[in-house]
């Protein structure tokens, strides 16, 4: 660097004391040195004027300019930016919100009422005028369709199939509803109520439960007698 600055000073004083065609009558070597001087000059102060020159640190009284300088003159950082994390989609929450109609597997007849099981639900009808029954109340959704249906006193026992047994309280016509349930093994498919027994035709066995407190039915007895497929 100091043979640079040295050679360097002495063509600048070459070039200011004699005019212009005095320096090109050596020749084309003359030529490209003066070319290769002036670049390497132009170079060097450019990066002189570019680089911050460090706050510490010199040597023989000369600033010394560090390859990371010289880099963030030329290269200036640009930080770093994450890949942003796609937000996921959420996913729709299906809940019933209604439910009419269905096909009528089970009815039972008790005094002026008709229990009609019309898909998921038991309906309720006053056929007090057969030819114009009128809807009175209807249960809530229940798991699975309704196979059948049997009405004692102020409950109607109902059978789901895969749904097991629920007991409806129907004391209010206008008001079913649900007092309690028993999960049979199999697809219930039939039922017969005497006393406080619920016989439940499951699947291959016959369940027998006792309904004598219908928030709490508690199993008796199994016979397996192919009760239905």
């Amino acid at each position: 660097m100091k043979d640079l600055d040295r050679m360097d000073s002495q063509w600048v004083e070459m070039v200011a004391s004699k005019p212009a065609h005095v320096l090109f009558r050596g020749g084309a070597e003359r030529l490209v040195l003066l070319v290769t001087i002036a670049v390497m000059a132009v170079t060097f102060m450019a990066i002189t004027a570019l680089a911050p020159m460090p706050a510490a640190g010199s040597h023989n009284g000369r600033a010394e300019i560090s390859t990371p300088a010289v880099s963030r003159a030329f290269f200036p950082h640009v930080p770093h930016q994450p890949t942003p994390t796609p937000t996921p989609t959420p996913t729709p929450l299906i809940e019933l919100v209604g439910q009419i109609g269905g096909f009528i597997r089970a009815v039972e007849v008790q005094g002026g009422y008709a229990y009609v099981g019309v898909g998921p639900r038991l309906l309720i009808l006053n056929v007090s005028n057969p030819s114009h029954p009128v809807l009175v109340g209807q249960s809530p959704v229940l798991p699975t369709f309704v196979k059948s249906v049997s009405v004692v006193g102020d409950f109607a026992y109902v059978t789901k199939g895969y749904g097991g047994l629920h007991i409806i309280d129907v004391s209010d016509p206008a008001n079913p509803t649900l007092r309690g349930a028993y999960d049979t093994p199999g697809p219930a498919c039939g039922i017969s109520v005497v006393g406080s027994l619920a016989y439940v035709a499951d699947g291959d066995s016959l369940q027998i439960i006792d309904v004598s407190n219908p928030a709490n039915p508690v199993l008796r007895r199994i016979r397996h007698a192919g009760a239905c497929l």
